[in-house]
């Protein structure tokens, strides 16, 4: 019987990746992580020059970040002797354990290109994995061509002769709210640093939106901000001991705290300089400051 989820160990898990990297072809994805490994290793020498571009800069392909992830929890599993979760390394298995049971299947060739694809991943995972559930009923799966006219993703025939065909449709994870939010944090951090960055300030701001934050506020509150920052800093942190207390912005939908740090402090921080905020309850912990 084939293994659930729950049945899962390192060497399975291992497998399943190892399938996931050679169907869609392990020279590849070498060279994209090389690529992002050298991204990376300017990022770091960006960040003693206080150049922070690097925050706005897309993320690197799924698989990418997947696959960089492998060995640092392959050697967390070894070093502990307990099979760590972690949600890359699942997601990795999940697809290689589709791709094996879809990849011997009529037209799958046709997924592999878009699965390299980083606009295309998901869906074409997604599509990957429902064909993988029919296959585990013993139904015969067929990938689709793709055309101009609107047409099914797969055909399936059941056991009894039964024929029906399935559209795939993968959900954006991320709705309008969500990404017009998101898009408020990393504008307003942008201009921030363009302010703070040259000066080379070491100072941690820590944000919470009360409600939903709107485009318009991002200038009164920049400028709220830089000059509680040229006054000295507005309530308090323990950079050590995580303490804080918060003040509010004049319109007050915003708990802010501006705390210059001394070189003595940084220290305690367990993040990388940059900027701190607090979106309603998901933190993005990132300080700002000098190197």
């Amino acid at each position: 019987m084939e293994p659930t989820g729950l049945d899962l160990d390192v060497d399975r898990i291992l497998h399943y990746i190892r399938m996931a990297s050679e169907t869609i072809g392990i020279k590849w994805l070498f060279t994209k992580i090389k690529e992002e490994e050298k991204r990376r290793n300017k990022d770091k020498v960006n960040v003693k020059s206080c150049k922070h571009s690097y925050l706005y800069r897309s993320k690197p392909h799924p698989l990418v970040e997947w696959a960089m992830d492998v060995e640092r929890w392959r050697k967390a599993c070894l070093e502990t002797g307990k099979l760590e979760l972690k949600e890359s390394i699942l997601k990795f298995a999940v697809l290689g354990k589709a791709l094996e049971k879809a990849g011997k299947r009529k037209g799958f060739h046709k997924l592999i290109s878009r699965l390299k694809q980083k606009s295309e991943f998901y869906a074409a995972a997604f599509e990957a994995e429902v064909a993988a559930s029919y296959v585990e009923r013993d139904w015969e799966v067929e990938f689709i061509e793709e055309s101009q006219d609107r047409s099914p993703d797969l055909k399936v025939t059941r056991n009894d002769g039964g024929v029906f065909w399935v559209e795939c449709k993968c959900r954006d994870m991320h709705t309008e709210r969500d990404k017009s939010i998101q898009s408020f944090w990393t504008e307003l951090e942008s201009t921030l640093l363009r302010e703070i960055g040259p000066n080379k300030s070491n100072v941690a701001i820590l944000l919470k939106s009360l409600d939903d934050p709107c485009r318009s506020e991002i200038v009164p509150l920049k400028e709220f901000l830089l000059d509680a920052v040229h006054k000295g800093g507005i309530r308090y942190i323990n950079v050590n001991t995580g303490e804080l207390r918060c003040g509010c912005d004049p319109t007050g939908k915003y708990q802010i705290i501006v705390q210059k740090l001394e070189k003595d402090e940084l220290s305690g921080l367990a993040y990388r300089p940059l900027i701190m905020t607090l979106e309603h309850e998901n933190p993005r912990h990132v300080v700002s400051g000098k190197s």
